[in-house]
């Protein structure tokens, strides 16, 4: 059977509107309880809190490893105001700048110099941002 020729520019080609994000590993992570709740971004940059042992979203300047960037939200997800939230968090793969959502309260330089930090030892190609070690 022969394809159609837009199922095959299709196959290359990135939906309009989507994400450009190409995970290559994703597990399951425990995200902390927030009062709200809110619900984050897919994409949205997340932070292992070294004292909760649970993953927050990312802060600039944040202590206990709220600080660093250790991985980004696989899909849409609304914590829960009284307990932990499983969700998929993606761990390693290639993500555009572009499609990273900027958390709340925080600057768009403070995200890009965050992203630079030592992305690419953990297993993140980040297109869009020079410099990335």
């Amino acid at each position: 059977m022969a394809y159609a020729a837009n199922e095959l520019v299709g196959a290359l080609t990135s939906v309009p509107g989507s994400l450009r994000v190409w995970p290559e590993h994703i597990h399951p992570k425990t995200l902390a309880a927030v009062a709200g709740p809110p619900t984050y971004a897919k994409l949205s940059p997340m932070a292992f809190n070294t004292v909760t042992g649970f993953w927050v979203i990312w802060a600039s300047g944040g202590a206990d490893g709220t600080g660093t960037i250790g991985g980004f939200l696989d899909e849409a997800t609304l914590l829960s105001a009284t307990g932990e939230t499983l969700a998929n968090m993606i761990m390693a793969g290639q993500i555009d700048y572009r499609d990273i959502p900027l958390p709340t309260g925080q600057t768009q330089p403070n995200l890009l110099a965050a992203l630079v930090v030592g992305m690419r030892a953990k297993g993140f190609d980040i297109v869009g941002v020079a410099g990335v070690y």
